[in-house]
């Protein structure tokens, strides 16, 4: 069972980070469609979030988007994996 709408990403480690989605809605940071996976890049000390056609890059100090990869690719993402 999934949640419908998602507005946060949460993580695990020796404590519990939330992030939150804008919640202006404006997806400014979220997007309509739910991310693939998401992976960490500890040398860029970010998250990579696959979503449709694109790739965001989240700091993973702030929780703020740090860059989008728009239009990658013609069509929606289906695998992704980073190879540090």
């Amino acid at each position: 069972m999934g949640l419908a709408r998602p507005t946060r990403l949460i993580f695990y480690h020796k404590n519990l980070i939330q992030y939150n989605y804008d919640s202006d809605r404006t997806l400014r940071n979220a997007d309509a469609n739910i991310s693939l996976c998401c992976e960490y890049v500890r040398s860029l000390l970010c998250f990579v979030t696959p979503t449709g056609n694109k790739v965001k890059l989240w700091n993973a100090l702030t929780g703020k988007t740090k860059k989008i990869f728009q239009n990658i690719s013609k069509h929606e993402i289906t695998a992704f994996h980073i190879h540090a």
